[in-house]
């Protein structure tokens, strides 16, 4: 077994996100984003969420591309190391991301960062607004009928949304010299 299959044999963890294709950009995005707000990390494209490897195809600009998008989309600009590695007789595609120096890094104007919770995936966001002193965890109780809310809402409407949409929400309030 080569050293990549036996990474993913380990499964997702705080340090490695799988996604199954690179139409998953907006995917790959919040996880760029979220290594770079943490120790930095490992995106495998190509790899489904139980640790199959499916393989992507690799055309003549694909990892200029995704690279462009990702630098596009996240301020400051991220510019990830990326390589195409064979796993088991397919190709996928291997970001490492590096944590930034500078935080939070915001991709598509939401700074992200994994939080561990033995109940949720790896999934789970600590999700900030572009208000430097306003952040937000965010953790789905229940999937059912769960959307997002802005941070520019009041914590009145907030509050409704949490309620009815079964969000939980916790308000932290950082010295703008901490961050």
């Amino acid at each position: 077994m080569n050293d990549m299959l036996k990474l993913i044999s380990g499964g997702e963890n705080e340090g490695l996100e799988f996604k199954e294709s690179l139409r998953l950009k907006e995917e790959i995005g919040k996880a760029v984003s979220a290594f770079s707000n943490a120790s930095g990390g490992l995106i495998l494209v190509g790899v489904s969420n139980d640790g199959k490897v499916i393989g992507v195809d690799i055309g003549r600009n694909t990892l200029e591309e995704l690279a462009n998008y990702i630098k596009r989309n996240t301020d400051p600009a991220i510019f990830p190391s990326m390589k195409v590695l064979d796993a088991g007789g397919k190709k996928i595609i291997v970001i490492e991301v590096k944590e930034s120096a500078e935080k939070p890094v915001f991709f598509k104007n939401h700074a992200y960062k994994r939080v561990k919770n033995n109940k949720l995936t790896n999934a789970a966001i600590l999700l900030f607004g572009k208000e430097p002193q306003k952040f937000f965890l965010q953790t789905k109780l229940r999937c059912a009928k769960s959307t997002a809310y802005r941070a520019s809402e009041s914590p009145h409407e907030s509050k409704k949304k949490l309620t009815k949409n079964s969000w939980w929400a916790k308000k932290v309030v950082i010295r703008s010299d901490k961050i």
